[in-house]
């Protein structure tokens, strides 16, 4: 059959023309998912694959299939669930290298890369804010020390004018001087 020698477009036409003839069989109608995600069509893949779990929802293949194309769309808790129901409908007929389990340990890599992410997300936020409170502390700091320093200096330029205006003031003990006085 094409479907064996990856020719998808062959195997999905050759799989259509079987499912007209035929009807809907699980297996064919899972084949045919295989042939849609071979040629890219993940959502016409994914509808395949359901119509064939409501037609046999025993059919451990179609948990397989599913599961690597939820995983292809990013949610990695939902693929290791339809894998491992994979496992549990197929059975002791899972060996240990059969790939579902490498998939299994992927999603679950997964996982604990998204859940890092997300914690070196939070870390990376609570540093932003944390420096966001420290710089503003310091401009805080700073205004404080320009404002101490500005009434500083007018307290000097005011003690400065008393200081002129008083040498400026006639001093009471000091004799005033007498214009001079004519004399005839």
């Amino acid at each position: 059959m094409a479907f064996e020698q990856a020719n998808y477009l062959s195997a999905e036409q050759h799989l259509r023309k079987i499912l007209q003839l035929s009807g809907a069989s699980a297996e064919a109608l899972l084949n045919l998912g295989v042939a849609q995600k071979g040629l890219g069509q993940i959502d016409r893949a994914m509808q395949s694959y359901d119509e064939a779990q409501k037609l046999n929802p025993e059919l451990p293949a179609v948990y397989f299939n599913k599961g690597i194309l939820v995983a292809l769309k990013g949610d990695p808790t939902r693929a290791i669930d339809l894998f491992r129901t994979y496992i549990a409908k197929k059975g002791d007929g899972v060996a240990y290298d059969h790939p579902v389990h490498a998939l299994i340990e992927e999603q679950e890599q997964a996982l604990r890369q998204r859940d890092e992410d997300k914690r070196v997300a939070e870390e990376v936020k609570r540093m932003e804010a944390e420096m966001k409170k420290q710089e503003a502390q310091v401009a805080d700091e700073e205004k404080a020390k320009k404002d101490q320093e500005l009434r500083e200096r007018q307290a000097a330029a005011k003690g400065q004018g008393e200081k002129k205006a008083d040498e400026k003031k006639p001093d009471e003990k000091a004799p005033v001087p007498e214009p001079a006085s004519k004399t005839n």
